[in-house]
């Protein structure tokens, strides 16, 4: 099981990265524009999220990234994700690890101190 601020921190992160790398019709989808045509504010969005994303990204640890992403940006199953890139044998490790960057993300996005 994860905490409130894990489970926070792991949505702020999906959010930054569909947000970041988003086609500007979603952005309007998330209310981010004051006006139809008002390109600067899109652009703004995109790459206000994509830099939160990018500066999130950094903290997690470059072995453990892959595997993070697997499971959070294409919904991979953990299991399935450790298969492609950490290839633990231990069945509960791979959700430690998750946990671990659950963590670390709800710590550099400030839900924990």
């Amino acid at each position: 099981n994860i905490t409130s601020e894990q489970y926070s921190a792991g949505k702020h992160y999906v959010q930054n990265y569909v947000l970041g790398h988003s086609h500007p019709s979603i952005i309007s989808s998330y209310k981010e524009r004051s006006t139809s045509n008002n390109n600067i504010i899109i652009s703004d969005v995109i790459l206000t999220n994509k830099k939160r994303y990018e500066m999130a990204r950094v903290n997690i640890p470059y072995k453990l990234l892959k595997f993070f992403e697997y499971a959070v940006l294409d919904d991979m199953p953990l299991q399935e994700a450790n298969k492609k890139t950490l290839r633990l044998t231990n069945k509960k490790a791979p959700f430690k690890k998750f946990k671990e960057c659950l963590s670390i993300l709800a710590y550099h996005y400030g839900y924990v101190r």
